[in-house]
């Protein structure tokens, strides 16, 4: 006989070991086609009761329960003070991989509680942060048409946080904490998913299970910066919030220093966008001056946390402040760097300033001011990228040439300049060319434009695809001869292979249609050379289907266009040099459609 104790455990364990296997089948099923698994949520109950008494290692999904901690202990962070990531970016990136598929076993075993969730939506909203970091440092650009594993690891993360979100609506058995919806919230505010989130809080907030945690100071504060940062909200509705929480924390006998961080500092960027700048003020020092005083009275220093909740209340008057005074102020105060927090200038805070400071002045010098210092503190703190230079130049260039929209000689003067001024503070690199070379195209003066690129070649800096895509389209504003317009295409081709490129990618057709028959001085050689190059060219397309749209794009732009792509074998294109194609890869079929 099998005493009755060892009978029970042998029959959960059985149950249990069924019920698993059935549940990872279906799970990895659920993760790739969205499918539900719903169906099984009769059987939890009587499942956990069966458990509920077994000791932890006896569960038949023990070992995925380490293997889920041991991922979520991989978890690195962001130093907002150095902009560098802080952990083994290595086994992060294998944790991010790995912890999916754990998380679909074990969704109805209710051991995803709150900490477990909480740190597995934590480790996939460092991964947005992260990939934004890592795709900073790259070289080179990221085009829809090539194949990156970073390109391919955010898909999987934007996949994995909408089945998160969709499952934590709708499975009692997972438990997610105030903090973690916060972090989901603003998961989608990075990614700049507007639609999703309002949909996301309007299901969360009329789920009776879900409906405390959605009214959460730490939620309630993501979802105010969210709706600040989209300009979709009314300031009565969170004024009125606000003081139901404090009206609430003064029942409890506890004091406005309670409110949670997140809603003081989404309640400091309301207030700042409304206007109301002296009770953003008052805000501010509950939240800095308020908190180091309590923590030097109580012989304490405050938490990174707390730290990166006081940086962010400091930068949101850079940004938000409509008063350009108060907004200078912090401005200057950041620079220095002489406060008890981190005042990183960070691009996203930073360029809503410079614009608001053109608009109010009409000042190039005191937005190049601003330009020039945000450049020389990320140079210093060595927190300058790619992604920043292509950021903010493009902004300062914009505002450049709305000041001087013609070619004047106080235009290039400035100009010239700006370029001198640059390259002093930091080394020259493609970023910059780029968007001057896009956004001086408003001068449509050849001279300027041979100039900037002769003066890119002279910096010697490693030049990319993108480089030679933006000559193109700069090139489309000018009168160049054929001739000069095959020599950047032959430049696009030869960067593209040196970079791994076998097919033409979308963004350089649409380069090389701007410089030709999509140009401002389109002429007949301009039209000649584009269909000679479409004879040469469209076998290697990215895809097949380009053949055909492309040509309906093109027809728009003039119907004639049409009767010499039914024409297009009669084309003599072998005095064309293109050399370059050899490196890439060839559609037969469509190559038949064209010789």
């Amino acid at each position: 006989m099998i005493p009755r104790s060892r009978w029970l455990i042998k029959v959960c364990t059985t149950a249990v070991r069924r019920y698993s296997a059935h549940t990872r089948e279906s799970s990895v099923i659920a993760f790739e086609n969205g499918t539900n698994t719903g169906n099984l949520d009769e059987l939890l109950p009587k499942l956990k009761n069966m458990i509920s008494h077994l000791p932890k290692k006896s569960l038949p999904y023990y070992k995925q329960l380490v293997a889920f901690d041991e991922c979520t202990s991989q978890n690195c962070t962001y130093d907002s003070k150095t902009g560098e990531v802080i952990g083994g970016v290595e086994g992060f990136w294998q944790s991010i991989h790995k912890i999916m598929p754990l998380y679909d076993n074990l969704i109805h075993t209710g051991e995803l509680r709150e900490e477990r969730m909480d740190s597995l939506i934590s480790l996939l909203r460092n991964g947005l942060r992260i990939y934004r970091y890592e795709l900073a440092k790259q070289n080179k650009n990221l085009d829809n048409d090539l194949h990156h594993s970073l390109k391919s690891t955010k898909v999987y993360l934007i996949k994995a946080l909408r089945k998160i979100t969709d499952e934590i609506l709708r499975f009692p058995t997972l438990h997610v904490s105030p903090a973690g919806i916060s972090n989901i919230f603003k998961a989608y505010k990075d990614l700049d998913f507007v639609e999703e989130a309002v949909q996301f809080w309007e299901q969360g907030k009329s789920n009776n299970r879900l409906k405390p945690i959605f009214d959460s100071e730490p939620v309630l504060g993501s979802v105010i910066q969210f709706l600040v940062d989209t300009g979709d909200f009314d300031m009565q509705e969170v004024r009125d919030l606000y003081d139901h929480i404090k009206v609430r924390k003064a029942k409890s006998n506890k004091g406005e220093n309670d409110i949670h961080p997140d809603l003081v500092v989404g309640m400091i960027k309301a207030c700042l966008v409304k206007g109301e700048t002296s009770v953003a003020g008052e805000l501010f020092q509950r939240i800095t001056s308020d908190v180091c005083k309590e923590c030097e009275h109580m012989n304490k220093v405050p938490t990174p946390k707390m730290l990166s909740y006081m940086t962010n209340a400091h930068l949101s008057f850079i940004a938000y402040s409509p008063d350009i005074a108060t907004s200078s102020m912090f401005f200057e105060s950041a620079a220095k760097g002489q406060l008890p927090y981190p005042t990183p200038l960070q691009v996203n805070y930073v360029k809503p300033y410079m614009v608001k400071l053109w608009q109010t002045t009409n000042d190039l010098n005191l937005v190049q001011n601003i330009w020039e210092r945000t450049w020389e503190y990320n140079e210093i703190h060595h927190r300058s990228n790619s992604s920043m230079s292509s950021s903010l130049n493009d902004l300062f260039f914009k505002i450049f040439f709305s000041k001087y929209p013609r070619c004047t000689p106080d235009g290039i003067k400035h100009l010239k300049q700006v370029i001198k001024t640059y390259s002093k503070v930091k080394s020259m690199d493609e970023p910059f060319f780029n968007c001057l070379l896009t956004n001086s195209s408003c001068w449509s003066n050849s001279e300027v434009f041979h100039t900037i690129v002769k003066a890119a070649d002279l910096y010697n800096f490693p030049k990319t695809n993108v480089f030679y895509r933006c000559c193109l389209k700069a090139s489309g504003s000018l009168t160049l001869k054929a001739s000069e317009i095959i020599i950047l295409v032959q430049k696009l081709f030869s960067a593209n292979a040196s970079m791994g490129y076998r097919k033409i990618a979308n963004a350089d057709w649409l380069a090389i249609r701007d410089a030709t028959i999509n140009s401002k001085m389109v002429s007949e050689e301009k039209v000649d050379l584009y269909f000679k190059l479409w004879k040469k060219c469209s076998p290697y397309f990215a895809n097949s289907s380009n053949y055909y749209s492309y040509q309906r794009e093109d027809t728009k732009l003039n119907a004639a266009y049409s009767h010499i792509f039914n024409n297009i074998r009669k084309i003599d294109a072998d005095n064309l040099p293109l050399d370059q194609l050899q490196f890439f890869v060839k559609d037969h079929h469509i190559d038949l459609k064209v010789n």
